[in-house]
């Protein structure tokens, strides 16, 4: 069996300087299943004390809708999804079994698009009770860790990163007007950066309905890599270049996430920027 890696892990939001409200979100939860042995006739070296194995749970939401539906939006869907997935029958992974990981890895898939319909549906139905938050909605973005795999569930364009020996690495795709120009070619990927559609999003959780398609992946991280979630208000203003630096430099990840907020405060914050970091330390194995 494989042991999960220590992780330092640290998360920091900020409204910035410019919005009146912030509309982001984020969670980051240690999962797992537990066992704590009471009594047993059987020797402790042949039935440990405690079996703990570990996941973690890192996800950001940036809510839209004006007024205070942006903010309500992105704490809903964060909420919703918990709930749906502490409530399903197989919410943890294992991937112990070499013969059955590749059906958990499809199965974590299955149940990753459930998860999103309920959460989706949930926004709607809010929206639809309340006038004042109809049509509001948000991005929502996941980065599920077991030992050292990471799974990614997305909508929008928060992000997802990886520093890995010094290179940062984008893991997800931004769902918006400007990449999907640049996507098909009209537009060069340089130039997204500066588009007028940008910010203009092709997929929501909630908004103004209908079937929603999210982003999911697996990949295989390694002991040493930082994992890096965040709201577009940290990359619209901080190059990637200058994350990576932040990211390498700091101690810990709590000094990371601060260089990160501030750096996009220096740069004038137009947006509400929001950053969770986790390194992954140790060589992950029993």
């Amino acid at each position: 069996m494989t042991r999960a890696p220590g992780v330092d892990v640290a998360a920091l939001s900020d409204r910035g300087k410019v919005r009146e409200a912030n509309e982001d979100a984020y969670a980051v939860f240690r999962v797992g299943r537990f066992a704590e042995r009471v009594e047993s006739s059987v020797p402790e070296a042949e039935l440990s004390s405690i079996y703990d194995p570990s996941a973690w749970f890192l996800a950001v939401a940036d809510g839209m809708g004006g007024h205070a539906a942006g903010e309500v939006a992105s704490r809903e869907a964060l909420v919703e999804i918990f709930h749906i997935a502490l409530r399903s029958p197989r919410w943890m992974l294992s991937l112990d079994d070499p013969a059955m990981r590749e059906q958990e890895i499809q199965a974590f898939y299955d149940r990753a698009k459930v998860y999103l319909a309920g959460m989706h549906a949930a926004i709607l139905t809010e929206g639809t009770h309340d006038p004042s938050k109809a049509g509001m909605g948000t991005t929502f973005t996941l980065a599920y860790v077991v030992r050292l795999d990471l799974f990614i569930v997305h909508v929008g364009d928060s992000r997802v990163y990886r520093l890995h020996a010094g290179a940062l690495e984008q893991l997800t795709h931004d769902h918006t007007v400007a990449q999907r120009l640049a996507d098909a070619g009209v537009i060069t990927q340089e130039e997204v950066a500066t588009h007028p559609d940008r910010n203009r999003l092709t997929r929501v959780v909630g908004g103004s309905g209908g079937w929603l398609r999210g982003e999911t992946h697996h990949v295989r991280i390694e002991p040493g890599d930082t994992i890096l979630v965040c709201s577009d208000g940290l990359n619209a203003v901080v190059p990637d270049e200058e994350i990576a630096r932040h990211l390498a430099a700091a101690s810990t990840s709590k000094a990371a996430c601060h260089a990160l907020v501030h750096q996009a405060l220096d740069r004038g914050a137009p947006d509400n920027v929001t950053v969770v970091v986790a390194r992954f330390l140790g060589d992950g194995r029993a």
